[in-house]
């Protein structure tokens, strides 16, 4: 193979991994994410462990498999439903902030968030949800992972733009090569010479 169809050869690889794989093995990986970590049946209480610093939120899962048992419920939350959270070493209480406005949908799970705390320190929380109706429901709870997602999908762009244009440059000047070795072939090639009869 000529040294120019490797040029080519090399940058429809480039291309195709800016293009298509590279932004693939970004998304897939987000849409496969387990997101039924922490779940638990409410009302009732649950404890989990806050490995990192950061922003928590409780989730409503109105749409879920919990236990073997499916769950089909609105998004709304029953009205008079309290919740407490707070830290299970100090038994201090968090700031519990009201916030539905993110939802999240994958497969055969739905959710929306209810509100959020912030955690200065790792440890384990105590959450207590009580009141409303008595029908059962399934909420969760996990840090919010809004920056992660966001680092992830630009960098994951700029990389994917990067190669993408390396690639693109390699096959503009794979051609160019080309072009510029059949105008010296041509030149190169001997004259024919006619001879008056």
């Amino acid at each position: 193979m000529k040294k120019e169809h490797k040029i080519i050869t090399l940058g429809g690889i480039l291309f195709a991994l800016g293009a298509f794989i590279i932004p693939l093995a970004i998304i897939i990986p987000l849409f496969l994410q387990d997101s039924n970590d922490n779940q638990f049946k409410v009302p009732g209480s649950f404890q989990v462990q806050a490995n990192e610093i950061g922003t928590y939120y409780l989730w409503n899962d109105h749409q879920t498999i919990f236990q073997g048992k499916s769950y089909n419920r609105s998004q709304d939350i029953p009205d008079g439903m309290k919740f407490l959270l707070k830290d299970a070493q100090s038994g201090e209480s968090f700031t519990f902030v009201s916030d539905t406005s993110m939802s999240s949908t994958r497969g055969n799970h739905a959710r929306n968030t209810i509100g959020y705390i912030d955690i200065v320190k790792p440890g384990k929380v105590d959450i207590e949800v009580s009141g409303g109706e008595d029908e059962e429901r399934i909420f969760s709870f996990s840090q919010s992972n809004f920056k992660t997602l966001f680092g992830i999908i630009f960098g994951g762009m700029a990389l994917s733009l990067l190669v993408g244009v390396t690639g693109f440059v390699f096959i503009i000047w794979g051609i160019v090569l080309i072009v510029q070795s059949k105008n010296q072939d041509s030149e190169n090639a001997p004259k024919k010479t006619f001879k008056e009869a």
